[in-house]
């Protein structure tokens, strides 16, 4: 059974250039998505060490050059001596350059399966930076509509105490609680002012000024959706990379047994006596003799690294598996508190403001009961704000699960 609820759907207006500034904007989530992943310096040099190892995996098993020897010997002077001309060629031997080949497109792809990892990090930082945004624009809006009410409340307090129809205790008690919401309006400017530019930092546009967000806060979500995707967890980019971190080692082992064959070098030379004027040719096959450098220890080293590394991928996997399942939980807690003031209080609340209306339109009540009701709605709206903004936080940290399998409906 899914639960239902109402959350962030952030579907904003294309970015536009402000009249007052070449550069203040206003962003849409899928403008900050693209341009964090266009600047961040942590995607940069991710997709640069991909690239890096793309062109090792294609330098990777090619043969060495030969080398191209010139020379004399017995050379005493004009008319004696020898000439040699001719090519040296080393020969690698047994499986080295084919296991050397398939070392470097492992750490290739592990490359690329960083890179996908690191996308998907910063496609979480930038939409959780964007709703932590969105919501302290939210809540400073609030405060606003808070401020009007209470404004009222103070005019007719002041009027009603300058006529003698109430005690003049009552203007002071609506004076401080417009002080208080007012400091209160001042307070969420600056954690707005303070969010946008966490924002614009995450994009790694940190000198971006952001004059705004527009929003709808609809969109339903299924935990059993959710909970599916972790038949899939291992599928994750993280989590391949660290598994390929052991398979990588292991490859490296092969190749270092593979190297203790000796290559074979080939020499073949063109010789030129002076004195007799006759040409010759020289044949030469030489190998090194693995008398000192066994690799018995590289090999050892590479297999205990690759044991290493399956150990740390096991733990990966483990830790992996309880995040998820901690913030599943969490939303669906999340979700239900939510769920609950959206469907029971605010309704509730609702009611209240609309009779209150009704009644101070047709004089059976007066202005205070029906600004006090109004008071009370705000400040609901605020904790189901509130509410919304921990749904958001799980979801975007559970978003990061999302490149193993689609865990909601976009």
């Amino acid at each position: 059974m899914k639960i239902r609820i109402a959350t962030l759907v952030l579907c904003l207006a294309a970015a536009s250039l402000s009249a007052a500034s070449t550069n203040d904007v206003s962003l849409s989530l899928e403008n900050v998505i693209r341009i964090a992943e266009q600047n961040v310096p942590q995607l940069k040099a991710s997709h640069a060490r991909w690239i890096a190892a793309e062109h090792r995996a294609r330098q990777a098993g090619l043969p060495p050059n030969p080398q191209l020897v010139i020379g004399a010997e017995g050379f005493r002077g004009r008319g004696s001596g020898e000439y040699v001309a001719g090519v040296s060629q080393s020969i690698p031997l047994g499986s080295q350059r084919r296991l050397t080949k398939e070392v470097a497109a492992a750490e290739r792809d592990q490359a690329g399966l960083r890179f996908e990892a690191a996308r998907s990090d910063v496609r979480r930082r930038a939409h959780g930076a964007f709703a932590t945004a969105l919501f302290a624009q939210e809540s400073e809006k609030l405060h606003g509509e808070r401020l009007v009410v209470l404004e009222s409340r103070l005019r007719i307090a002041t009027a009603r105490s300058d006529a003698g129809d109430q005690i003049t205790e009552r203007a002071e008690l609506a004076h401080a609680d417009l002080d208080h919401e007012q400091l209160d309006r001042e307070s969420a400017l600056t954690v707005r002012r303070k969010a946008f530019l966490a924002l614009a930092t995450v994009i790694g546009q940190p000198d971006l000024a952001i004059v705004g967000l527009r929003g709808e806060l609809e969109l339903e979500l299924g935990m059993d959706e959710i909970r599916r995707a972790a038949d899939s967890l291992d599928e994750l980019p993280g989590q391949r990379a660290a598994d390929r971190e052991e398979a990588i080692a292991r490859l490296r082992a092969q190749a270092a047994r593979a190297s203790r064959i000796p290559s074979l070098n080939l020499k073949l030379l063109y010789r030129r006596d002076q004195a007799s004027r006759k040409n010759g040719m020289d044949i030469g096959v030489g190998f090194a003799i693995p008398l000192f450098d066994r690799k018995k220890a590289a090999v050892k080293s590479h297999l205990s690294d690759a044991d290493a590394a399956r150990e740390e991928a096991v733990l990966l996997r483990q830790q992996t598996r309880l995040s998820f399942e901690q913030l599943a939980a969490d939303l669906e807690m999340a979700l239900k508190r939510s769920d609950h003031i959206r469907e029971e209080i605010l309704p509730h609340h609702a009611q209240i403001v609309a009779r209150h209306r009704l009644l101070f339109s047709a004089g059976e009540t007066d202005r205070d009961s029906y600004d006090a009701a109004r008071l009370e709605h705000a400040l609901e709206r605020r904790h189901y704000l509130d509410g919304l903004r921990e749904v958001h936080r799980i979801w975007a940290a559970l978003s990061a699960y999302q490149s193993a399998k689609n865990v909601a409906r976009n």
